[in-house]
């Protein structure tokens, strides 16, 4: 109502019916990706695991630093529990470096890969199967030494078998350990670090409404269509 006398107030103009609705204050949701960009992400997951397990193995084997023992003729000089204990270190070596290098590629796989769905996490597993798989055969037949001796097996063996591994050795030649794993579990450390990272992942993807089906014009006083 209007004062006599003061010319009525006009009303607030109403978009017209059609047109482009106003920027929403909120994140809309991305559309789903396709079966091509869901088979190119996995693509990428996994050549990624693998590049990755060559520094990995490079990184485990320099800080894994397996032991050493010079072969005497009254046996393996210098050889006793220290080097025992860095034959350990050589499996929690490798587990600790893969764990690392599983959050980490898990951490960007899943920035990466909000979009994909479920695929993001199979993706993420398969690339931290291939890279541990390949880190740890990496680390044996190419940065591993020459001529590696298991010195587990050498001392819990038999006289016959440790004549027979060390056969191809000479008095004076200097025996290094090998850079396997005493335990298959660290296997798992790979995956178990991709999970961590891509949980980390998805908590800090954005929050997002769901995209409303059809596209169309609404007043300021339409709430967002929400599924």
């Amino acid at each position: 109502m209007t004062s006599p006398g003061q010319p009525p107030t006009a009303a607030p103009a109403q978009a017209p019916y059609g047109s482009s609705p106003a920027p929403l204050p909120y994140d809309i949701e991305e559309p789903a990706s396709s079966v091509t960009e869901r088979s190119v992400y996995a693509a990428v997951c996994l050549v990624t695991g693998l590049v990755a397990a060559v520094p990995a193995a490079r990184i485990w084997t320099s800080l894994a630093d397996p032991p050493s023992a010079r072969l005497t003729p009254d046996g393996l000089k210098f050889f006793g529990e220290s080097s025992f204990n860095q034959v350990t270190t050589i499996t929690l070596w490798f587990t600790v470096v893969a764990f690392v290098f599983g959050v980490v590629l898990g951490l960007v796989a899943a920035l990466f890969g909000r979009r994909h769905g479920l695929v993001t996490v199979v993706s993420v597993l398969l690339m931290s199967w291939v890279g541990g798989s390949l880190m740890l055969w990496f680390g044996v037949h190419v940065f591993g030494p020459d001529h590696p001796v298991d010195f587990v097996a050498l001392f819990n063996g038999t006289t016959e078998q440790r004549t027979a591994m060390l056969n191809d050795f000479d008095k004076g030649d200097l025996l290094v350990s090998s850079v396997g794993l005493t335990s298959p579990i660290g296997l798992l450390a790979w995956p178990l670090g991709g999970m961590a990272g891509t949980l980390a992942g998805t908590a800090l993807w954005p929050k997002r409404v769901k995209r409303p089906e059809e596209y169309r014009a609404f007043s300021p006083s339409d709430g967002p269509v929400v599924k």
